[in-house]
């Protein structure tokens, strides 16, 4: 492999990884509408937590938005 093949793969690999956490945002940012709407209703927090796989202490952090 040349060192210009070698560049080239690195801007590759880097331009995956950005796109990969732009995707990782997006949905971290659904997940966390969804927990706020979720903890507006009657359902019970330790349910909340499970269904998210957070702890109960980490969805009152998301509601406050306190990430």
């Amino acid at each position: 492999m040349t060192t210009t093949e070698l560049l080239d793969q690195i801007a590759d690999a880097e331009a995956d990884r950005k796109a990969a956490q732009r995707s990782a945002d997006g949905a971290a940012a659904i997940r966390d509408d969804l927990i706020r709407s979720a903890m507006r209703t009657e359902l019970r927090r330790d349910d909340i937590a499970a269904a998210a796989g957070l702890g109960a202490a980490r969805l009152y952090q998301i509601r406050d938005g306190r990430r």
